[in-house]
């Protein structure tokens, strides 16, 4: 069995080394997420993005190898924008596994990992989806309100 995993999204196909998914998280329960989720907040009123301010729901971490061409991410988290995007999941090179939907998404964090040698840079996502949608499963929206 070969998976392969790829993030699409803006056009771009990001092939992915590292998913995780974390559903139904209320960020008072783990320390680390109100951080992130605090901070985000913050840049949202900030910038004066009061719309959709997420309080609970699901994160996705994803990670990738870094290839120049990761502004876009950056641009993302500063400027608190939702975003629609899919994870595929590829099965044997060649037969869609999965495809997770995502729609209203926010950047909450990114990560960068870089070691001595020949290993490239590493960029860890963190995303907070407000929609999404899986493979034979019903569409789950999460609840978003201001605090």
């Amino acid at each position: 069995m070969i998976y392969e995993t790829i993030l699409k999204i803006r056009g771009m196909e990001v092939p992915i080394l590292y998913y995780n998914y974390r559903c139904h998280i209320r960020h008072y329960d783990d320390p680390n997420l109100r951080k992130i989720i605090q901070l985000h907040i913050q840049v949202c009123e900030e910038i004066g993005n009061r719309e959709c301010l997420p309080v609970e729901g699901d994160l996705i971490t994803l990670a990738f190898e870094c290839k120049g061409e990761e502004q876009f991410f950056y641009d993302w988290l500063n400027e608190g924008a939702m975003h629609n995007g899919e994870i595929h999941f590829i099965y044997n090179e060649v037969e869609i596994a999965d495809i997770f939907r995502f729609w209203d998404c926010f950047c909450v964090k990114i990560e960068e990992y870089m070691s001595v040698g020949n290993s490239p840079m590493m960029m860890v996502l963190y995303l907070s989806p407000g929609i999404i949608k899986r493979n034979n499963l019903e569409v789950r929206e999460k609840v978003w309100k201001s605090v």
